[in-house]
């Protein structure tokens, strides 16, 4: 037969790809976060991965526009989708007081020094920055 021309193993990077995107995604169920990060961190990680994967193919005519390939395109769709999904999430959080920093005047806000100065907790004896994104989900609410 005719001799191949040298191609990286990309079936290999791809294997690999998804192992690194699984213990990834990994990280925030072993965290308790069951609220779709370990999905949104799969995609993103494999979507990025393959998109750069896919430069190292060797066969070009698998279809594709502007110079990227059909897998190419599907992971810039991804990464889109995934900003988007991010970004509502932020402004949300910022426009509901839940980032520190941000709150607008909410009727939930702590004052400034926090729950030490005697006010700032809720209904359920839980603080802002408890229930806020960037709260550890073992940590128990105090009795402000």
């Amino acid at each position: 037969g005719a001799p191949s021309l040298p191609v990286h193993p990309t079936q290999l990077y791809e294997a690999a790809l998804g192992l690194l995107a699984a213990a990834l995604a990994a990280v925030p169920l072993v965290r308790g976060r069951r609220d779709g990060r370990a999905f949104a961190v799969f995609m993103g990680v494999y979507a990025a991965g393959r998109f750069a994967i896919e430069f190292l193919r060797g066969d070009r005519d698998r279809g594709g526009a502007f110079g990227l390939s059909t897998a190419q395109w599907v992971s810039v769709a991804i990464a889109v989708a995934l900003a988007s999904v991010w970004a509502r999430r932020l402004v949300r959080a910022r426009r509901d007081g839940r980032l520190r920093g941000t709150a607008k005047e909410s009727p939930h806000a702590e004052p400034p020094g926090g729950c030490e100065q005697g006010g700032g907790a809720h209904r359920d004896g839980e603080s802002l920055f408890v229930r806020g994104l960037n709260a550890d989900p073992d940590q128990q609410p105090h009795a402000g």
